[in-house]
């Protein structure tokens, strides 16, 4: 069991190493300039005049509007490749609620995706794009999870670019996900002592004689096509996953409507930078009303939208206009969403919803099922 525990200790750190590993040919941003902002949703133009600052700069406030706005022309040694920016406002993995800073980054002019404690990558075809990046970060401080009102501090960890080596990101991910599980399995399951070993096994292959070289990221290729072959189809080989990416958003909250429209776009606009990476990748939004928010505040946004719903990669289903309390409302009122939403979706998408989504209202009314069998109203 020490053994045991020893590799598991092992193997953890080594891990942790090879998340920083993962990035190739680092280099920091020069010259980010800080700016205030009137915090008017849709707002695109940084006010007032600019604070030139670096690594470390510190900022607080409550519901507060930032910019962070910095340049790069992409090295002539990065042109052939897929440049990563890292980006580090000081904000944990995990982070969710209101309770934390969130940013919508504008590249070249254009809203790009949301860059938060969950999303920190930002990833940028050179050949497709051009080689000048104008990168410019609406931050938005947050607020405090519905407690009493305090100011947030965000900090300027780490503003970086360089390029993602992908077999070692894959293996990262892969490994982490093995040892999650690991973790998670009881002392008495078949497969958790075996998937210890595999991952010994596993980081076996890899050169840590000279940490960054080619060599190096060669042997983690090894590395991964070992555990990836020795990953698939243990245990329940008949079984398969289908996932579909979603995201909840509240229109009504703890924020107010303001913030609604501008998570939205964050969101949205990080749903399409995933679509542009994941082939497989399919996404299904809900709420109509979210939608023509998007439409008004954010054109761009919604002309990508549009453009995936034709691909068959993003499903704008539901039904509803709002996701209504189903309690205090009468039975028409839910008529009346269902045959607004469903119009709204016809006019926009062409898409036909066939089906209710409604993942977090709290209960639901016995005359839905009545409700939802009259699919065939099509208008008011």
């Amino acid at each position: 069991m020490a053994f045991d525990l020893h590799n598991r200790d092992r193997i953890c750190h080594l891990i942790e190493e090879l998340a920083e590993l993962r990035y190739k040919n680092l280099k920091s941003f020069d010259h980010i300039f800080w700016y205030e902002d009137n915090g008017i949703t849709g707002n695109r133009t940084p006010v007032g005049e600019p604070v030139e600052i670096e690594q470390g700069f510190r900022w607080k406030g409550w519901d507060q509007y930032n910019w962070l706005c910095t340049r790069l022309t992409v090295p002539a040694e990065l042109m052939d490749e897929e440049v990563v920016g890292i980006f580090d406002f000081g904000v944990p993995e995990g982070t969710g609620n209101n309770s934390h800073f969130e940013s919508l980054l504008y590249l070249n002019g254009k809203p790009y995706q949301g860059v938060d404690g969950n999303h920190k990558e930002v990833f940028y075809q050179v050949k497709e794009n051009g080689a000048l990046l104008d990168l410019k970060f609406r931050l938005w401080s947050g607020l405090n999870g519905g407690g009493v009102p305090k100011d947030m501090v965000m900090e300027l960890v780490r503003a970086q670019y360089g390029v993602l080596d992908h077999d070692a990101d894959d293996f990262y991910f892969l490994a982490r996900n093995v040892l999650e599980t690991y973790d998670i399995l009881d002392s008495g399951n078949e497969y958790r002592e075996w998937m210890l070993n595999m991952l010994v096994k596993a980081f076996g292959f890899i050169d840590y004689t000279e940490p960054g070289t080619e060599r190096f990221y060669e042997s983690i290729k090894k590395a991964y096509e070992y555990l990836n072959g020795k990953m698939k189809g243990q245990g329940k080989p008949d079984i398969k996953v289908s996932m579909l990416g979603h995201t909840h958003i509240d229109v009504a909250w703890l924020w107010r409507l303001r913030h609604t429209r501008e998570k939205a776009a964050r969101s949205f606009s990080t749903v399409n930078r995933m679509m542009d990476r994941y082939d497989h990748y399919q996404f299904l939004q809900s709420q109509a009303q979210l939608y023509e928010f998007i439409k008004e505040d954010y054109p761009d946004i919604y002309d990508f939208i549009k453009k995936r719903v034709k691909e068959g990669k993003w499903e704008p289903a539901g039904a509803m206009w709002v996701e209504c309390d189903c309690n205090l409302v009468s039975g028409e009122s839910i008529v009346r969403q269902i045959l607004v939403g469903k119009n709204f979706f016809q006019e926009e998408f062409e898409y036909e919803s066939e089906f209710l989504w409604l993942p977090d209202v709290f209960g639901y009314s016995w005359a839905l099922p009545q409700i939802l069998k009259r699919q065939e109203w099509k208008h008011l």
